[in-house]
């Protein structure tokens, strides 16, 4: 009597599987993101004058401590931990593609290495879990403090309201929308190649961060992306923008440039983490839900309708293990390639033991 419904069941799971392979797109990229402004941390040197003793310099430098402690969080634990997951994901989604139904493997059998696989995806994100720090709130804290140290300070300096106040405030709206232009130019910039994307998005995120120790020479380094002109012209306007009103500010107090540069940077490695972080929780739950079901098709399988019910939904999910396995692979190709300043895992990734689990099949 349950039998009509199953076709329902199986649209349910398949829909599962497409959001989870948005999820696992935005993943792939993101991570990208947060590599390039973690490794950039791990480089910049402070802007800072060892000897400042005032309370803004007290605050600055607490704040450069507590980024380069979020960029090595990211460094050592959770980009190996989003590499693992995907390098995972990537055998699992390969042997999914190529699985043919008729080909002798009984699909019982085939369901269970996968819900398997599955669950060491999440294993790998449960890792993830236990590390992430304590220390994430402390360092949105640091920030905070650093923006009141600047408020006290400019009140000091004009006044309230003054022209040093107002630009911060613009210099702060513009980071916050070059942050996210870069989000957006990753993720929606297509059809150029992601690694030229990538190139570029570097390129923004370094020079955003070096405004206040030296003069950027703008035209040298938009130069190499003319060509893209018109997909890159909003991030490239937000740069020329940017650069422009830390040039005005430096004219009236360096300490106070060398400063916000460093709150808008913690702004943004903190919002960029975060954005991460939610969708790997969303995965999380998107996995556990589909190797719930196919232990539930696994047991369907054995009999004769539901095998036909079950075969078919294989089928209709190769397209999109497909997608999955195209939507992940240049991102971690290119997550490879970066020089890679992290310790080593204590563990290797489980790709290995779950492409053996799937040879079996």
């Amino acid at each position: 009597m349950t039998m009509p419904n199953r076709p329902d069941e199986t649209c349910r799971v398949t829909d599962q599987l497409a959001a989870s392979a948005e999820v696992l797109r935005r993943v792939g990229l993101t991570a990208l993101h947060v590599q390039a402004r973690a490794s950039l941390q791990e480089r910049q040197i402070s802007q800072i004058a060892t000897r400042d003793t005032s309370a803004i310099a007290r605050a600055t430098t607490e704040t450069e401590t507590g980024l380069r402690a979020m960029s090595r969080y990211g460094l050592e634990h959770l980009l190996p931990r989003t590499q693992a997951l995907l390098t995972q994901i990537e055998g699992l989604s390969s042997a999914m593609a190529g699985y043919d139904v008729n080909g002798g493997s009984p699909i019982a059998e085939h369901l269970q290495a996968a819900a398997g696989e599955l669950d060491r995806c999440r294993v790998i994100l449960r890792g993830h879990a236990r590390r992430a720090p304590r220390g994430a709130s402390m360092i949105r804290f640091g920030e905070q403090r650093l923006w009141g140290a600047l408020a006290v300070e400019l009140q000091r300096i004009e006044g309230s309201e003054g022209p040093m106040m107002h630009a911060c405030g613009r210099i702060e709206k513009l980071a916050s929308e070059l942050a996210f232009a870069i989000e957006e130019l990753l993720k929606e910039g297509e059809p150029m190649p992601l690694a030229r994307r990538f190139a570029f998005g570097t390129t923004l995120i370094e020079s955003s961060g070096r405004m206040v120790m030296c003069e950027l020479e703008l035209q040298k380094i938009i130069e190499p992306y003319r060509l893209d002109a018109r997909q890159f012209a909003r991030p490239m306007v937000l740069l020329t923008q940017l650069a422009g009103q830390y040039r005005d500010l430096c004219k009236g107090s360096q300490q106070v440039a060398a400063a916000l540069c460093i709150a808008t940077q913690a702004n943004a490695q903190f919002m960029v983490t975060g954005l991460l972080e939610k969708d790997l929780q969303a995965l999380d739950r998107l996995l556990c839900t589909l190797a719930t079901d196919y232990r539930g098709l696994m047991r369907l399988a054995p009999r004769a309708m539901g095998r036909e019910l079950v075969a078919r939904r294989l089928e209709i999910e190769v397209p999109l293990w497909r997608k999955i396995a195209a939507a992940i692979a240049e991102p971690l190709a290119l997550s490879r390639e970066t020089p890679d300043t992290a310790a080593p895992m204590a563990r290797p990734p489980l790709r290995s033991a779950g492409q053996a689990a799937l040879q079996q099949i």
